[in-house]
This record gives structure tokens, C-alpha cells and sequence, in this order.
């Protein structure tokens, strides 16, 4: 725009004093006296340049209207543009905040103290349970058979089976929850990245407009300078999420690793005591055949084990998979 500006004005000094040297040179060349020669070339070049200049201006003027108006719509753009990106990044943000909390809640529930005392529990767990069946074995090899004893023994193995199964199903569902929450991040951090990316290179553009516009494109540079800020405010967020999910993984991964650890003893454990259960529970079948109240009280309940035994061993192979899953996803 303002090499326009002093090509035309160049123009207008050629053209002024190139009239003003041909009506001398064709005056004087009639031999006209000079000083009538000097004014009337002068006025004729002043009529020349002002009309030329005028045309010019005009051209100049339209064309920096024009560009002006283009100008107040880039900055319109880039101001929407802006305002999109800050409403993300701070979306962003809150869900980062909110999976930080996720990630403090899941990594606590995955404390490797906290499975220590889990499998500490089974262990007192399967005591009990042998126990129990000592109880019912007792009762059964009793000559005087107490059937609402027996009952109840079996209802107290029933009720401490069931709460162990309950607490298996809470590890596993955290571990579902932390799978999820791992895909979460990714995603979030490849959006973060993306965002960060379009912010640079519309603080770019914007810089390159404003220095364009000059004078004209301050209110430019100001938006251009915000848009900045926002893009240098969002590559330093991005580098501390970058560390959290690393700090994140690799606790998990050590976590998650004494943690399968501690079920395969568990389940293995778990297949001892189940033998010795099945067993208990066959022997005092065969032990209690002649009271049938009893024997139908035994098979009910060796039923109900039979299908808790099922329930936790495919809880524990659920476990297994989504371990399996998430160390998948943390090698990509």
C-alpha cells in the first residue's frame, strides 16, 4: 500500500515538472518572452498534476478502503477465532483438573499397601473358611445331629464368601475405570496438542497481518500479542499435563505389575482352599445321607459355592484382560 503511494507521488513530480520543461522548451521555441513561457507552463503542469493527482488519490483511497475493510474482518476472524480456542483450552482444563482427581482416586485404590491388606484379608478369609467347614464337620460327624447349627455355619461361610467377592469386584472395577480414564487422557493431550498447534500459527498469522497494517493494524497487534500469550500459556500447561501422565504411567505400571502379582497368589490360594472345600462339602453330603433336611440344606449350598467360585473366577480373568489392555495401550 504505501509503495503505491510514493510510486504515485513520484508519477506526480515527473509529470509536473516534465509539463512545466516541454511547454518551456515549445514556448521558447517560438521565442515567446520568458516570464509569460515560465507561467503559463507552470499553470499548465499544476492542471496537469492536481487532475493526475486527484485521479490517483481516488484509485489510492478505494483501494485502501478495500483494504482497511479486509483488514477489520481478518481482525473480526481472528478475534472469533481466539475467543473458540481460550473457551477450549479452559474445557480443556476443567477436564484435566477433573481427571487429575480420577487419577489420585484410581492410583490410591491401586496402592500397593492397600493390596497387601487385600491379600492379608484373603488369607484370614481362607482360614475362616476352613474353619467354618470344621464347624460343619463337626456338626455333621455329631451323633446327635444339630440341623439349625449346621445352617447356620453354612449361612456364615455364604455371607463371608459373598464379601470377599464383593471387594475382588471393587478391584476390578478400578481397574476398568483406570483404563478408561488412560484412553481419557490420550485423547485429551492429542486435542491439547492440536489446539496448541492451531494457536501458534494464528499468533503468526496475526503478527504478519499486524505488522502489515502499520499504523493502521494496532488494534491488530494487540490481538495478535494475546493470542500469543495464550498459545506460550497453553505449550507450558501441556508440558506439565506431558509430565503428569508419565508420573501417572509409571506409577501405575509398578503398581499394576505387584498387583497381578498378588492375584495370581491369591487365585492360587483360592484353588487350594476351593479343593479343600469341595472336598469338606462331599464328604459331609456323604456323612449327612441319611437326614434328607440336611443333605438338600448341602447340596443348595454347595451349589450357591459352586457358582461363587465362578463368579470370582471370572472376575479375576476380567482383571486379567483389562491388565493386559491397559499395559497394551501404555506401550503405544
Amino acid at each position: 500500500m504505501y509503495r503505491k503511494y510514493f510510486i504515485a507521488n513520484l508519477l506526480n513530480i515527473f509529470a509536473f515538472y516534465g509539463i512545466t520543461a516541454i511547454t518551456i522548451f515549445i514556448f521558447d521555441l517560438f521565442e515567446w518572452k520568458s516570464f509569460i513561457v515560465i507561467t503559463i507552463a507552470f499553470i499548465a503542469s499544476f492542471l496537469t498534476s492536481l487532475i493526475l493527482s486527484t485521479q490517483i488519490n481516488r484509485r489510492l483511497s478505494k483501494e485502501f478502503e478495500d483494504e482497511r475493510k479486509k483488514l477489520e474482518a481478518k481482525i473480526k476472524h481472528i478475534e472469533k477465532d481466539k475467543n473458540y480456542l481460550k473457551e477450549e483450552y479452559e474445557s480443556i482444563l476443567r477436564k484435566l483438573n477433573s481427571l487429575k482427581t480420577r487419577i489420585g482416586e484410581i492410583t490410591e485404590n491401586l496402592d500397593p499397601d492397600r493390596l497387601k491388606d487385600f491379600a492379608e484379608s484373603f488369607k484370614t478369609f481362607s482360614a475362616e473358611l476352613i474353619e467354618v467347614f470344621g464347624n460343619i464337620g463337626k456338626t455333621a460327624y455329631n451323633s446327635n445331629i444339630k440341623t439349625n447349627e449346621l445352617e447356620k455355619q453354612i449361612a456364615l461361610l455364604t455371607t463371608k464368601f459373598v464379601s470377599f467377592s464383593e471387594k475382588f469386584g471393587e478391584i476390578k472395577k478400578s481397574f476398568e475405570k483406570l483404563s478408561n480414564d488412560i484412553n481419557d487422557i490420550r485423547k485429551i493431550v492429542t486435542t491439547i496438542e492440536k489446539i496448541s498447534d492451531q494457536i501458534s500459527l494464528l499468533a503468526l498469522n496475526a503478527t504478519i497481518e499486524a505488522g502489515r497494517a502499520g499504523e493502521h493494524g494496532k488494534g491488530f497487534a494487540v490481538v495478535a500479542d494475546e493470542i500469543k500469550k495464550l498459545s506460550q500459556r497453553t505449550i507450558s500447561e501441556l508440558k506439565t499435563i506431558d509430565k503428569t501422565v508419565k508420573d501417572t504411567v509409571a506409577k501405575f505400571q509398578e503398581t499394576s505389575t505387584n498387583t497381578m502379582k498378588i492375584f495370581d497368589e491369591f487365585w492360587n490360594e483360592l484353588t487350594s482352599s476351593v479343593d479343600i472345600v469341595a472336598t469338606s462339602f462331599h464328604e459331609i453330603a456323604a456323612l449327612s445321607s441319611e437326614e434328607e433336611k440336611l443333605t438338600q440344606a448341602f447340596s443348595a449350598s454347595l451349589k450357591e459355592f459352586s457358582n461363587s467360585i465362578k463368579d470370582l473366577e471370572k472376575i479375576y480373568k476380567d482383571i486379567k484382560e483389562i491388565y493386559e489392555k491397559i499395559s497394551l495401550i501404555l506401550k503405544n
